[in-house]
């Protein structure tokens, strides 16, 4: 085809969960090719803890870990940046909540939930 002009005729199909997309390019002597792809399309990353824990005491012992559903591989978990979690009580990056706090009060602060993909979601947690 070498010196012949190329223009692009058809373009993307779309399927279910899968994305599925086709292109067919035509020269200008009528010859054609056509190659198929095939794109996946995760579910959205939700995290499934609703954004009121249950309560902690100051002195005893806490522990939650965090749920989410969808994504793309594993998830890594964080307190979001300009978020402070109560004193005594740290978040591993698999998403445990764990600790003893040492002081009573009510605390909000944002966890952020990152999949192998780099998709985030947050949630927005308040201790009353």
């Amino acid at each position: 085809m070498k010196g012949q002009t190329m223009k692009l005729s058809k373009f993307f199909l779309a399927a279910a969960l899968g994305l599925v997309i086709s292109g067919v390019v035509l020269a200008s002597a009528g010859y054609f090719t056509t190659k198929q792809f095939t794109l996946t399309v995760a579910p959205t990353l939700i995290i499934s803890t609703n954004g009121t824990l249950p309560s902690a005491v100051a002195g005893q012992p806490y522990s939650l870990t965090f749920a989410a559903t969808g994504g793309i591989g594993s998830y890594t978990w964080t307190v979001t940046s300009g978020s402070t979690l109560p004193a005594g009580l740290t978040l591993s990056s698999s998403g445990t909540l764990s600790g003893t706090p040492s002081t009573a009060g009510n605390y909000t602060f944002t966890i952020t939930c990152t999949d192998g993909a780099g998709n985030q979601s947050y949630v927005t947690i308040r201790n009353k």
